[in-house]
């Protein structure tokens, strides 16, 4: 057996292990020393950091719906009025999907933006959708 600053540690076999016993600490810690008290004291400026983060949209069945009229793609759009009128779902370049008649009433209105994100908006006429 050894006796450290801290208290004892225990040896075996006349080889001091430290990972084999945890340390037994006396009941008392000496008082600390007049630098770790000022040690304490210090502050720490950061002068760089990067932050990097990354999101992605994960859609699911509940999630298939309208950014504008928050109904199911699946369904008759707002503003249709016989079931098994054209009620397509368009994309657009910036890869959000609305119904072509929700879109076209948003664009008709003066705005020329993605109601999601507000880029520019731009029909994806790709064969590529999500």
């Amino acid at each position: 057996m050894k006796r450290g600053k801290y208290g004892v540690q225990l040896s075996h076999n006349n080889q001091t292990n430290p990972y084999q016993h945890p340390p037994v600490l006396s009941p008392t810690p000496p008082p600390p020393s007049p630098s770790s008290a000022q040690a304490s004291n210090l502050k720490v400026t950061i002068k760089s950091l990067h932050v990097i983060s990354s999101w992605r949209w994960s859609l699911s069945s509940s999630d298939d719906v309208c950014g504008i009229c928050q109904s199911p793609y699946e369904s008759t759009c707002p503003g249709i009025k016989f079931p098994g009128d054209e009620c397509p779902v368009v994309w657009g370049k910036c890869r959000h999907a609305f119904h072509l008649q929700c879109v076209s009433t948003w664009l008709g209105g003066g705005k020329n933006t993605c109601p999601i994100c507000r880029r520019e908006w731009e029909f994806d006429d790709s064969e590529e959708k999500r």
